[in-house]
């Protein structure tokens, strides 16, 4: 970037990856730069809270603000490095906001896309709300008792009885983020595509918030539970369908909170 640029960088280095955050400034510019590659966008007419995106794979990249692309600023030939510090700039003598920066970490099968077109795979929707805190709106249970209480999606099991609830709506590629404590019993099963894909967990610690990550795209499907990947413990050919929260055994508990999901779009 020009000297007459502001800028901050974090401190860990960024290989391929998504990264979303959100603007607001009243400058006439902001910009980016991230792995020898230079993003300058203009931000004039934003009067409110911008959602920008840029995803990097192997030596692609793309990047958009509000759902419009931006050019990027790259020398001729000159092939993107492997991983770099992420640094955000804003010209000299303005003030600019920026919140909730996320970086998602790109999948193998993202990865295993013919070179150039991972950026244009698909498009991610915003995230929303999946429980609203007040009813199970979106929500049905399948088995056992589920229901909204202080904030939280809880589920009770007994010795005869497990409990199962469903969304409401199916889903096909997706990312899906919460956080869900156990005050009773350790054990767990997250179902993907109405049963076809199930993840087996045990939470490491009993009343304490654990977060979990879902991810699908195409054939590729993860979980993560603090940031350590689950083993996938069944897998068929579905490829859309609801998500579900199970849990077993006697007297069990489970609370679920702050449900959020957004879709890949292709």
């Amino acid at each position: 970037m020009p000297n007459n640029w502001t800028t901050m960088y974090n401190q860990d280095e960024l290989g391929d990856c998504e990264i979303v955050f959100q603007i607001k400034s009243k400058s006439q510019y902001a910009g980016l730069a991230f792995r020898d590659a230079d993003l300058a966008f203009d931000i004039r007419e934003t009067n409110d809270w911008a959602t920008f995106r840029v995803v990097a794979a192997g030596n692609s990249m793309a990047a958009s603000l509000d759902g419009k692309p931006l050019k990027i600023r790259r020398e001729a030939n000159h092939a993107l490095a492997p991983k770099s510090n992420l640094v955000l700039c804003v010209h000299q003598a303005t003030v600019a906001r920026f919140k909730d920066l996320r970086v998602r970490v790109l999948t193998a099968g993202e990865l295993a896309q013919p070179r150039g077109t991972q950026a244009k795979a698909g498009t991610w929707g915003e995230w929303k709300d999946l429980f609203n805190g007040k009813d199970m709106s979106a929500w049905k249970v399948f088995k056992g008792q589920w229901k909204a209480e202080d904030g939280m999606l809880v589920g009770y099991s007994t010795k005869t009885q497990v409990a199962r609830v469903d969304t409401e709506a199916g889903y096909s590629d997706f990312e899906m983020t919460f956080k869900l404590r156990m005050t009773t019993g350790r054990n767990g099963e997250i179902h993907v595509h109405d049963y076809g894909q199930i993840f087996e967990f045990t939470v490491p610690e009993l009343d304490t918030w654990h977060d979990f990550r879902v991810s699908v795209a195409g054939n590729e499907i993860s979980c993560t539970l603090n940031g350590n990947p689950l083993k996938l413990g069944r897998q068929d050919d579905k490829t859309d369908g609801c998500f579900s929260f199970f849990v077993y055994g006697d007297g069990v508990t489970c609370s679920v909170k702050e449900i959020k999901l957004r879709e890949l779009k292709r």
